[in-house]
């Protein structure tokens, strides 16, 4: 089945790099731009949308078909963020519990890295009520654990409310590691090593990992 991926920027020095590499990775692209002028040649594939990126509605239209990957090569603010927390559910599920969650792990570790300025305001780590963001993400995310606790998809004894701690308590520390450091060597296996070790703690060996 081909990925479909929807770049948000396409026709920037950025987005169109990136929309040429997918297409060559056989990836399907969708795109969003707000300049009516056409794009390369070689980009012809790719299937625009033109509007502007801070319209809502604008975000919500190019997202609305689903989407394996969405890349925003928009230099944007945290309200940006917040909207792409709202319409997160547009991306599709793999069908491998462990494939999603490292996805997903590695799409907010990837937002802390490329905005270390941003990420502790909209997480920060401290005492009292979570921020929205904060709070959107734990529902997310706690959403998608009940789903898996009812498959039975979780380890032995691991409960959705356990899992949603778990793992949101690892990936805040991990990227909040980073963000005081955005730049050093080893960033990338920091991360990869708290999240598999958590994922594997929580979730069930899915058949593909188990090959």
């Amino acid at each position: 089945m081909t990925k479909t991926a929807v770049v948000l920027g396409v026709g920037g020095q950025i987005g169109t790099a990136v929309a040429r590499r997918m297409l060559a990775d056989g990836w399907t692209v969708r795109g969003l731009r707000h300049d009516t002028r056409p794009l390369p040649d070689d980009l012809g594939a790719v299937r625009v949308e033109i509007g502007d990126r801070d319209d809502d509605a604008v975000l919500a239209g190019v997202l609305g078909g689903g989407a394996d990957a969405v890349v925003d090569t928009v230099a944007y603010r945290s309200a940006h963020a917040r909207q792409l927390l709202t319409h997160a559910g547009g991306l599709r599920a793999t069908g491998d519990p462990r494939a999603d969650l490292r996805r997903g792990w590695d799409l907010h570790v990837g937002f802390a890295r490329r905005h270390p300025r941003i990420y502790p305001l909209m997480f920060p780590l401290r005492p009292g009520p979570p921020s929205e963001a904060a709070r959107r993400s734990l529902e997310m995310l706690r959403a998608g654990f009940e789903r898996l606790a009812e498959t039975g998809a979780l380890r032995p004894g691991v409960s959705a409310e356990l899992a949603t701690r778990s793992l949101s308590a690892a990936l805040r520390g991990v990227a909040t590691t980073i963000c005081q450091d955005p730049e050093r060597r080893g960033n990338l296996r920091l991360s990869a090593t708290v999240r598999d070790a958590v994922i594997d703690a929580l979730v069930n060996e899915s058949e593909q990992d188990a090959r």
